[in-house]
């Protein structure tokens, strides 16, 4: 009993040495830190367990989405494209034009339940311009950048450094949703995101599916 009184204290600490906590009044019954690679978010900060679904029953489904933005840095360059955030590779990156409040968005192709959010920002320069960014999720086509009707899930103040590396937001009960945003607030500025993963839960697979999966091994 004392070693798990142990791990559970170690990890709380880990947690509040290592994180940067999102503010958000709606979701009190979330929680989502910044952690970084390699940090600890699986205990609240009462240091209990949170159950999380295994990930063997979660998918990441953003890759290779369809993507809307803010106009992009310098487009006749194609070197920071919008969909370069959902391309697997981390070295590439969206970079928007200087506008005030830029967005970026995913469409997951339909509704899924979502557990995880993952958020790189650019590595090689200017970090700090990742900051104040508002991340939503909702249902309906929003390319204005007007994503009020959206849930407002987390809100992460900043500014990032790249020694954070990845910004891992989990969802302990799943939040449903197709449309995922990220917009920094109230500034003109640069969006910049080398990557952006969302995991979700995984279909659970009907009689119909598993009949076709079959025929197709005998083809």
């Amino acid at each position: 009993m004392a070693n798990t009184a142990s791990v559970i204290f170690l990890a709380f600490l880990t947690l509040l040495e290592h994180s940067e906590s999102f503010s958000n009044d709606e979701l009190t019954d979330q929680v989502c830190s910044a952690v970084g690679t390699g940090g600890i978010n699986l205990f609240d900060l009462y240091g209990r367990a949170k159950r999380f679904p295994p990930t063997p029953v979660l998918e990441e489904v953003a890759f290779q989405k369809k993507t809307y933005a803010s106009p992009e840095y310098m487009p006749e360059q194609q070197r920071w494209k919008k969909e370069f955030a959902v391309d697997g590779n981390d070295a590439t990156y969206y970079h928007s034009a200087l506008v005030l409040n830029p967005w970026w968005l995913v469409d997951l192709g339909e509704q899924k339940t979502i557990y995880q959010v993952l958020l790189l920002s650019r590595q090689d320069c200017c970090p700090e311009r990742f900051h104040d960014v508002e991340i939503r999720i909702g249902n309906e086509l929003k390319t204005t950048g007007d994503f009020n009707a959206y849930k407002l899930i987390h809100f992460y103040t900043g500014p990032y450094s790249s020694a954070e590396g990845f910004l891992q937001c989990s969802f302990y009960n799943g939040i449903t949703g197709r449309y995922l945003s990220i917009q920094i607030k109230n500034s003109m500025e640069y969006l910049q995101l080398n990557t952006v993963r969302v995991y979700a839960a995984r279909k659970a697979p009907t009689h119909q599916n598993e009949l076709d999966s079959i025929y197709a091994q005998r083809k």
